[in-house]
């Protein structure tokens, strides 16, 4: 009972201060629900350990429980990490776009083709 309580409680706290991140607008919605999704896995199979053990050992053909949470928490972890990776490399391009314009002005402007 100690564990349901721990893990319930710090789920909600967590969840709340997702929440608080997102409308402040220091998380987006897509992160806020990955997030989430991390908190309340585990929060599933300490709630409901038959049924979510069953449905996922006859999805998955795996009887351990917490092979399946583990399992179930690195996709989520990897998704994640994935997007990020992905916010990463168009931060990048960006960048490079941004830094190639700059020089080129700055190459105009040098040769008095273009005022600021």
């Amino acid at each position: 009972m100690s564990s349901l309580l721990f893990v319930t409680g710090f789920c909600l706290l967590y969840i709340f201060v997702l929440f608080w991140n997102a409308v402040s607008k220091h998380l987006s919605l897509i992160d806020f629900l990955m997030l989430s999704a991390v908190a309340l896995l585990p929060v599933a199979f300490e709630w409901f350990p038959e049924t979510f053990n069953q449905l996922t050992a006859m999805l998955t053909n795996v009887e351990t429980p917490f092979v399946l949470l583990a399992g179930t928490l690195f996709v989520v972890v990897f998704a994640f990490l994935y997007r990020i990776v992905v916010l990463i490399e168009n931060l990048k391009q960006t960048n490079t776009m941004l830094v190639q314009e700059l020089s080129l002005l700055r190459h105009q402007a040098a040769q008095g083709e273009v005022s600021f």
